[in-house]
């Protein structure tokens, strides 16, 4: 049989990925693929490119800074419309309110002004101070307002007419009062001159003020229609990006789903090649087994005297069918995808008797003592070729690594756990380094060897076995103390006995 083939194909899959026919020594399944109508694809999709990557990078930092932009442009448009509404709410509004106030003020000590030099009387004259309260009033509220640009100048002009109107209208009350009314009369003229400057001069203020207000709301529009226009192009922008970067990630995602399915096709051709390979290495090896289970059979047939060299072929007969039980078994696993067999079950304590059976001369040879504890009785949904594989790997590599531990000691015990069966082999031996743990059970992967060969295939076959039918496996190790490794199968019922017969149909039997 030509093994060189096969085990290049392994040495393949160690690599991490598919190797093309370009590279290297080509697997006869890439070959296969490449050849065989309707198997794969003819191309191999091409990865991204640099310049891809870089471009998908740039567009979605483009469309992240435009959205920021955007954002900031909106906020500062807003910011700026806030202060230019503030000022017309509270400077130039207030203004007008407080001058067109002044102005009805200034008219009203006029009227009372002139009642009281024509009538007489304290009365009158307690009004006119009233009324020019109230007018400083209003003069000092609209005087501590924050000017407007271009204001400065009505606003001197008003606190100059206001000046001399207080003072002209002082006179006049004072000249009043001392009883010299033609003096009073005379001022009086110069009171109502000064009031019409201060009505001019808030006039001219009430002008500015407006316009102060037109202008801000034209510039508050003004601002709101260039956050539009900027907010609709940044918009735009994001838009362009956003759609560039969509198509390139679906170009992206349709060469990963080719990709997908061409490692898949491929991966599927060399199941397959791997298949006949197992079925060839399985008939090549059932062959010797064959003939050697016969040529001991046939010799147990003869009369032996020896019950020693009887007791050796027997124990050659068991191992013989227990490899042959387990070949077949893996063979038919293989074969079935990685699923179990619809109804596989086997006896869980008749399968760790056979096993511990074929292993305690070896155990008795390096001076191990393998004890067996609490076996329940149940049975797990494996075949019993699985369960002899699984539990023989572990017991196997607890008496291969045993190393020259002073207690040298191997406990097999098994439990019911809930829906599943658990099996713990617990040894004495060196232990696993912690580092190692989380990889022990990976194919190739190997902890302290002590001079022992090995592929680092066994805990990889059972971790892969038991996962297949639904269960799992562990460690629990300590440098010095020893391991213990354990693996969980579904527990199922086992067959139903047959009803005892009763005496007559037992002696017809």
């Amino acid at each position: 049989m030509d093994l060189d083939r096969p085990l290049r194909w392994v040495q393949g899959l160690r690599g991490g990925r598919p190797r093309r026919p370009s590279e290297g020594s080509a697997s006869p399944a890439a070959s296969g693929l490449r050849g065989r109508p309707g198997e794969g694809r003819d191309r191999v999709p091409a990865p991204p490119t640099p310049l891809d990557q870089r471009f998908l990078l740039g567009a979605f930092l483009l469309v992240a800074v435009s959205f920021m932009v955007a954002n900031a442009f909106t906020e500062s448009a807003m910011g700026r419309i806030d202060s230019d509404s503030d000022a017309i709410a509270f400077d130039s509004a207030p203004a007008i309110e407080h001058l067109a106030a002044l102005r009805t003020e200034v008219r009203h000590i006029e009227f009372l002004l002139g009642s009281a030099l024509a009538e007489g009387g304290v009365k009158d004259q307690a009004a006119v101070e009233a009324a020019l309260e109230q007018l400083n009033g209003s003069a000092n509220a609209y005087l501590a307002l924050p000017t407007s640009p271009g204001e400065k100048p009505s606003w001197r002009e008003l606190n100059g007419a206001l000046t001399a109107f207080n003072g002209a209208v002082e006179r006049v009350l004072g000249e009043y009062e001392a009883g010299a009314l033609v003096a009073a009369r005379t001022d009086l003229g110069r009171a109502l001159a000064a009031a019409d400057r201060v009505s001019g001069a808030s006039a001219r203020a009430i002008e500015v003020n407006a316009q102060a207000g037109r202008d801000l709301a034209l510039r508050i529009k003004a601002v709101r229609r260039d956050a539009t226009r900027v907010g609709y192009a940044l918009n735009a922008m994001c838009l362009v990006f956003a759609v560039l970067a969509g198509l390139l990630v679906r170009r992206q995602v349709r060469r990963y789903g080719d990709l997908v399915e061409e490692h898949a096709a491929l991966q599927a051709s060399r199941a397959r090649e791997l298949e006949e390979f197992a079925s060839r290495a399985a008939h090549d090896i059932l062959n010797p087994v064959s003939a050697t289970q016969m040529s001991l059979a046939l010799a147990q047939k003869r009369d032996l005297q020896e019950a020693r060299a009887r007791e050796h072929l027997e124990r050659a007969l068991r191992n013989l069918l227990r490899i042959r039980t387990i070949i077949d078994d893996l063979l038919q696993f293989a074969r079935a995808g990685a699923r179990p067999a619809p109804g596989a079950r086997s006896d869980l304590r008749s399968v760790i008797e056979d096993v511990t059976a074929s292993l305690r001369p070896a155990a008795e040879r390096a001076g191990i003592d393998l004890c067996v504890e609490g076996v329940a009785a149940c049975h797990t949904g494996c075949s019993a070729g699985v369960l002899t594989s699984v539990l023989s790997n572990l017991m196997q590599n607890a008496l291969k690594y045993m190393g020259d531990s002073p207690e040298r000691r191997i406990r097999l015990r098994a439990r019911e756990a809930g829906t599943f069966v658990r099996v713990e082999v617990e040894d004495t031996g060196p232990g696993v380094p912690p580092d190692a743990l989380g990889d022990i059970f990976l194919p190739y992967v190997r902890g302290p060897t002590h001079g022992r060969d090995g592929l680092g295939l066994g805990l990889a076959t059972v971790r892969r076995l038991c996962e297949a039918h639904g269960g799992q496996v562990g460690v629990r190790s300590e440098l010095g103390r020893g391991s213990t490794f354990w693996f969980e199968l579904p527990r199922v019922a086992g067959p139903v006995a047959p009803a005892p017969l009763s005496p007559p149909e037992a002696r017809a039997g």
